[in-house]
């Protein structure tokens, strides 16, 4: 089965590496196309050229996750959008036909969809979706939250790190950390729950710094604010950030990152869901049957699935992360200790990190 998967892959890359210039991460090319409004969107009741190009693009849309409307509304208005294709059923087979013609959906269906867009009707189509998605509109969970129990998300108190021992900073970790600054000051004007998470949560709790140059910056958000956070990050300057959703597509709005260009890396932006009748919330781990990360990471991961009753992470507290002023769960220590378990000998080959996003994505069907 791994050996059909990666072979999967490498016909997905190819066509990839075929149609786009090799100017940037494949990653990126991915997101690139999967926030494609011309490629990966259809709306159903499109005109007749819309519709058919969108019928060629099929193949195209089920690799990168293509999203289906309704019915277009009014600009300023978000759509109700899902996904296009049922990723439950025959999805090897499926996943294999799709990447053998994908060349020929892009050259056939884009055409069919381009000389379509000289109708006014599929322009405005086009104009209400891409505006919709580039619209930043917080729908607030505050009541959602209070009936599932927690009452308080935020608190004004301010915890000391044990040591203040911070090493000098690399060029990437200074660029990070920056870009934390931003997305905190971003969460705490529009009041959106956040906490440090993983190696970056240790960090400010031992140090009052990163642990590592190489760790990258990890924070956790509850589920229900995913789709905030999406639009939230898109206010980030573009010349420095772009959010993308790293869901795997059995398990959406689990798994967000920032990708920061200077550096060149990424924030994590894990998400936990919240079980009201047991009143804990617990990480989701969206690629957990992908077997694509190295034994440690996904032994821990997989820890850190454990629940964490609602006062273990509520109210959020406040500490400060060389310099930068961040939220922390509210009992730091004892979430630190079911989460965080020392490195183990890698047990399994980990694919590089610009390829091991798109190859899971696809074979995580």
């Amino acid at each position: 089965m791994n050996t059909l998967r990666f072979g999967l892959f490498a016909l997905f890359l190819s066509a990839l590496y075929a149609v786009f210039p090799q100017t940037e991460p494949v990653v990126n090319k991915y997101h690139s196309i999967r926030d494609n409004v011309f490629l990966n969107y259809a709306v159903e009741d499109g005109d007749t050229l819309e519709t058919l190009g969108n019928f060629f693009l099929t193949p195209s849309r089920y690799l990168f996750g293509g999203q289906t409307v309704k019915k277009i509304q009014p600009v300023g208005k978000l759509h109700d959008l899902h996904f296009s294709h049922d990723y439950s059923k025959l999805s090897t087979l499926k996943t294999l036909l799709s990447s053998q013609v994908l060349t020929l959906s892009w050259l056939v269906g884009g055409t069919i969809k381009a000389i379509g867009y000289f109708s006014p009707k599929t322009q405005s189509h086009h104009i209400a979706l891409r505006a919709s998605l580039d619209d930043f509109h917080m729908i607030s969970n505050d009541h959602t939250y209070k009936l599932a129990g927690i009452d308080l998300l935020f608190s004004d108190t301010h915890i000391t790190p044990q040591q203040d021992k911070a090493p000098t900073l690399t060029k990437k970790q200074k660029a990070n950390l920056e870009a934390l600054s931003e997305v905190a000051t971003l969460f705490e004007v529009h009041k959106l729950a956040y906490f440090l998470d993983r190696e970056t949560a240790l960090g400010a709790y031992v140090q009052n710094s990163m642990l590592d140059p190489n760790d990258p910056i990890s924070i956790g958000i509850l589920q229900n604010d995913s789709d905030n956070v999406m639009r939230l990050l898109k206010q980030l300057d573009p010349d420095k950030y772009t959010v993308q959703d790293w869901s795997s597509y059995s398990s959406p709005k689990s798994y967000l990152k920032l990708y920061v260009k200077k550096s060149k890396s990424y924030i994590n932006i894990y998400h936990y869901a919240i079980n009201e009748p047991t009143a804990t919330i617990n990480y989701l781990f969206s690629h957990e049957k992908t077997g694509l990360h190295r034994y440690a990471e996904h032994k821990n991961r997989l820890q850190a699935k454990a629940p964490h009753p609602y006062n273990r992470i509520f109210p959020l507290k406040t500490t400060t992360l060389n310099g930068i002023q961040v939220r922390i769960p509210s009992d730091l220590k004892t979430f630190l200790e079911s989460t965080h378990t020392d490195s183990l000998p890698a047990k399994k080959k980990e694919l590089p990190l610009q390829i091991g996003l798109v190859c899971s994505l696809i074979t995580d069907l």
